[in-house]
């Protein structure tokens, strides 16, 4: 997806793959501890799904600059909010199946 608007920058593509795996990490934890502190299970399943489409779309329109470091930026808050949605998904469908019998 990136390689066509740079296609000379293959070692900073793989970099920027590296990049939303990192943020995806750091927004597992941040969400993680989110949850437990303030236990508001949809709103932070809402607000992660929005920030993460505003993330996409960001990444998505921001492409065609020019700018290897927008790309850069852009890609650590896709990783943040949609990797990091994972645990938050898991702990949102414990929460509301808690009573399974």
């Amino acid at each position: 997806m990136v390689l066509p608007f740079y296609p000379t920058e293959s070692e900073a593509i793989g970099q920027i793959g590296v990049t939303i795996v990192v943020a995806g990490m750091l927004g597992s934890v941040v969400g993680g501890f989110l949850l437990d502190r303030f236990k508001k299970f949809k709103l932070t399943t809402v607000l992660d799904y929005l920030f993460s489409f505003f993330g996409m779309l960001s990444f998505t329109f921001t492409l065609d600059l020019g700018s290897i470091a927008v790309v850069f930026v852009n890609a650590f808050l896709l990783g943040f909010f949609m990797t990091g949605y994972l645990p938050i998904g898991f702990e949102f469908a414990a929460e509301i199946t808690f009573p399974a019998a």
